[in-house]
C-alpha cells in the first residue's frame, strides 16, 4: 500500500491549479466586459450620464487602463494553462485511483509534464 501514500499532495496542486484558472478567467472576463461598457459609454455619451467633458475623460482613462491590465495580465493565455495542467493532472489522479497497477510515479511524471504546460510562454 506505500505507493498509494503521498497522493494529497498532487491532489492539492491540482485543486490549487484550478482555483488559480478559474481566478484568471475571472480577471480576463472581468476587466474585458469593464473595458467594453467603459469605452461604449464614452462613445455613445448616453444622457443618462449627464456628463460633462471631465466624467468622459475619466471614463475614457478607465477603459484604457482595463484594456491595458487586459493585456499585460495575460488573463485569458494564463487560465488556460492552469485549466490544461489541472485536467492532466487530474486525469492521472483518476487513473492512479482506479487502477491498482498505476503507481505514485504515472502521477509525477503527469504532474511534471503539466508544470511544463503552466511554465511554456
Amino acid at each position: 500500500m506505500a505507493n498509494r501514500e503521498g497522493i494529497d499532495t498532487f491532489r492539492d496542486e491540482e485543486a490549487t491549479w484550478s482555483t488559480k484558472a478559474m481566478f484568471y478567467s475571472f480577471i480576463h472576463i472581468s476587466f474585458g466586459v469593464a473595458a467594453i461598457v467603459l469605452s461604449s459609454l464614452v462613445a455613445s455619451k448616453p444622457p443618462l450620464l449627464h456628463g460633462n467633458d471631465a466624467l468622459y475623460q475619466n471614463l475614457s482613462w478607465a477603459a484604457a487602463l482595463c484594456t491595458a491590465l487586459l493585456t499585460f495580465f495575460s488573463a485569458a493565455k494564463r487560465a488556460s494553462q492552469f485549466r490544461r495542467a489541472a485536467r492532466v493532472l487530474d486525469t492521472e489522479i483518476a487513473r492512479f485511483d482506479g487502477d491498482p497497477s498505476y503507481t505514485i510515479n504515472h502521477v509525477v511524471r503527469a504532474r511534471d509534464a503539466a508544470v511544463r504546460l503552466i511554465e511554456h510562454d
